[in-house]
């Protein structure tokens, strides 16, 4: 029962920082607001994770989900140079994210084993779909970059989140569990942020789509932690 609570308490406080966000002006005003959503739901997570341990519920999937979204916080605090690796935003935040994407592909892969997932068509057919789709939004974003690093660094991370996307696509389809449906939905979502990110940097820097790009993304990475803690 105490899923849902926090689950809703959650959600509540990132609505409401998303809408205070819509009207802050100010680049750096809208960046703390953003920024304190995602770390919400890292408290919501690491909350929920530490109560599954007390209560003798230990899952690896849901210890994984948790490292995910503790590493997307420390990207976008890369991102946003609020800590400094390079010091070139693109490689930091692809550090933090890549690492992120990489325990998500792992929670993702054991909760299939759980289900024992059979290869099948519809395993391929979403498998084709996704290696499309990655290529198609690589050569729309991030095969526009001037510098080479920027292009592998590209190529590497859309590897990544296509991966992501893909595990997604495939939870969601073969588990018949609501948890399974929502963390599918977040993913696209963080996905869909990611692509119109990418575009922008990489063809439209100067269009203003902060607050689509941060919003798909809370609410992604919210679903993702929703599904896997108050669902599953």
């Amino acid at each position: 029962m105490y899923e849902y609570l926090l689950g809703g308490i959650c959600f509540l406080i990132i609505i409401s920082f998303g809408i205070v966000y819509f009207y802050k002006r100010e680049r750096k005003e809208r960046k703390k607001f953003f920024l304190s959503q995602v770390f919400i739901i890292v408290i919501f997570s690491v909350t929920c994770y530490m109560i599954d341990l007390v209560n003798q519920q230990y899952n690896e999937t849901k210890l994984f989900f948790t490292l995910a979204i503790m590493f997307s916080f420390l990207g976008d605090l890369l991102m946003d140079q609020r800590v400094i690796l390079t010091g070139i935003k693109i490689v930091d935040g692809f550090t933090g994210f890549s690492i992120a994407h990489i325990l998500y592909i792992t929670g993702m892969i054991l909760w299939l084993k759980e289900n024992e997932l059979k290869i099948n068509t519809q395993f391929y057919i979403i498998l084709i779909g996704t290696v499309l789709l990655l290529l198609g939004g690589y050569l729309l974003t991030a095969f526009n970059f001037e510098k080479k690093i920027f292009k592998f660094i590209g190529l590497f991370y859309a590897l990544l989140i296509g991966t992501s996307l893909f595990f997604a696509l495939i939870i969601g389809t073969w588990i018949k569990l609501a948890a399974a449906k929502i963390v599918m939905v977040g993913v696209i979502l963080f996905f869909t942020s990611d692509l119109i990110l990418a575009f922008r940097e990489a063809k439209k820097p100067d269009f203003n789509l902060d607050y689509f790009i941060h919003n798909t993304y809370v609410l992604g990475q919210f679903l993702i932690q929703a599904g896997i803690f108050v669902f599953f």
